[in-house]
Parts: structure tokens; C-alpha cells; sequence
């Protein structure tokens, strides 16, 4: 009887296996790619839109400093003009009133040498022509507002304002500063608008704490002395007192207002208002004023 024949499987080769887990790697490196470049991009992206946004703030609050040094120019830059802040009208030191700090320009007024009569203030409040002495307030609020005296006590807009000056300048109780803010087109967004406020503050009504002390040894270095102003008298007001122990070397070496604290040990500019009252760079022209 004849043997039985024997036959024999065909083998799969083994590189079949191996290569589909090498396709299923690469698709999954692929992919993997795929997701690095489109983070990346996402990232780029919000980088250079934070970028364009902080140029624009940038350049709008450039544009609110060219505007406010305009305005500075146009109403006090001839001689005939006054400063002065709108507490002046606060008489009856009233802690509601809203803007005290807001800064005003005036026109000075002549008067005759013959005239020796008191001056009548609320006479010379509109000319003949109806004109006020009454410039304008420095401030970014509207073309009718910043022409209205009553506008000193008028409350801010809380949607459309900002707040320049707030609690880590000024303590609460001294109240801080807002101003109104400004639309402007912004041409990088398509259309799009931002907002800029600005404010003019006036460093020659704060007393100068870098000032000499005025006295003097020699007749010349005295009579030179009464040409300039004399050294505050800090131990009269209870949130300066501390300031009585600058003498002229320590005086001479406040370059800026955020140095007098480190002029004087255990004073705190914040806490006693001293951006309203204190500063280190007043300075005075020889002007003309009536």
C-alpha cells in the first residue's frame, strides 16, 4: 500500500506584521506632528494679536499725551494765564465735591494803578463781550464739558472712564482721579476703536521738597535767598512731620518724587497723600502774568 503524502503550510514571511506596527508609528508620529504645528500656530497667533494689541494701547496713550501737551501749550503757554485746581470752588471743604483736583487755566486780568478799589472776582467772571476769564479744564473730557466751570463737580461716567491715580498712589480719603476716555480708530483691527484719558497736573502748586533752606552766613548768600521760596515748614501738618529731619545734603539728592522715601525712613508717600501736595521738580518762569 503506498504512503500517505505529506504536505507542507505555506508560511507567512514575518516582515508582514512588523510592517504594518511601523505604519501605525509614523501615522501616529504624523499626527502628532500635525497637532505640534497647529498649537504652535494657535500660539504665534495669540502671541502677535497680545503683541498689536499692546502696540495699540501703546500708541493710543502716546496719542493722549501728544493731545494733553497740546492742550498745555494752547491754554497756559502766553504769560497772561493762570492755574489753579477746582478745589478753589470747593469753599466749603465738602467731601462729595468731585473732582477737586482737576486742573483749570484762567486769563488774567489788568487793572489800573488809579483803581484802588477791592476787585470784584464775580464781575470779571464774563468781559463785555460775554467772554469768560474761564479757559478750560485740562482734562480728556468733551469739547462742551472741559468749557464748563460746573463741570468740576460733575460725576464721571463709571462705564466710560479711568482711573489715573488710585490706591497705590493716594489713600481712599483723599480721593482718587478718573477721567473720561476717548474713542479712536484703530485701522489694525479693521475698523476697530480703542479709548485713551489724560490729565494735566501742576507740579508748581506742590510744595518742592528738594528746596535749599534759604539761610545763609554771607550778606550775598542772603540777599541771593530772597529770590527763591522758603523751605516748607513740614512739622506744621501731621502727615509731614517726618520730612522735618531732611536737612540740604539729604534734600539735594531727591532727584525724583519716589526717592523722598528713601530720603526719609518710615515715610510712606501713599499714605500721606503726598502726590497732591509734595514734589521734586517745580520750577518757575519770569513771566508776565497781568
Amino acid at each position: 500500500m503506498p504512503a500517505s503524502p505529506h504536505f507542507k503550510r505555506a508560511q507567512r514571511p514575518a516582515q508582514g506584521g512588523f510592517a504594518l506596527v511601523i505604519a501605525l508609528s509614523l501615522m501616529a508620529f504624523v499626527l502628532l506632528l500635525l497637532l505640534s504645528i497647529t498649537t504652535l500656530v494657535q500660539v504665534e497667533t495669540q502671541g502677535s494679536q497680545i503683541q498689536m494689541q499692546q502696540m495699540e494701547a501703546e500708541q493710543a496713550a502716546l496719542l493722549g499725551l501728544q493731545i494733553a501737551l497740546g492742550e498745555l501749550q494752547k491754554t497756559a503757554g502766553p504769560d497772561q494765564r493762570v492755574t489753579a485746581t477746582a478745589d478753589i470752588f470747593n469753599v466749603s471743604n465738602d467731601p462729595d465735591f468731585e473732582q477737586p483736583h482737576l486742573l483749570g487755566v484762567w486769563k488774567s486780568f489788568k487793572q489800573a494803578n488809579s483803581d484802588t478799589g477791592a476787585i470784584d472776582y464775580a464781575a470779571k467772571e464774563r468781559d463785555a463781550d460775554n467772554n469768560s476769564d474761564f479757559v478750560q479744564w485740562l482734562s480728556s473730557a468733551t469739547a462742551t464739558n472741559q468749557k464748563e466751570l460746573s463741570y468740576a463737580d460733575q460725576a464721571l461716567d463709571p462705564s466710560n472712564s479711568i482711573k489715573l491715580v488710585g490706591a497705590g498712589t493716594v489713600s481712599d480719603s483723599a480721593g482718587h482721579i478718573e477721567v473720561p476716555l476717548i474713542d479712536v480708530e484703530m485701522s489694525s483691527r479693521g475698523g476697530g476703536t480703542g479709548k485713551y484719558g489724560w490729565q494735566v497736573f501742576d507740579e508748581s502748586q506742590k510744595a518742592n521738597v528738594s528746596l535749599e533752606s534759604g539761610d545763609a552766613s554771607d550778606d550775598f548768600s542772603k540777599i541771593q535767598a530772597l529770590g527763591g521760596a522758603g523751605r516748607p515748614g513740614y512739622e506744621h501738618v501731621d502727615n509731614f512731620k517726618d520730612l522735618d529731619t531732611l536737612d540740604e545734603a539729604a534734600s539735594a539728592k531727591l532727584v525724583s518724587y519716589n526717592s523722598i522715601e528713601l530720603g526719609v525712613s518710615n515715610f510712606d508717600l501713599a499714605a500721606s497723600n503726598a502726590f497732591y501736595t509734595l514734589t521734586t521738580l517745580s520750577k518757575g518762569l519770569l513771566v508776565d502774568v497781568t
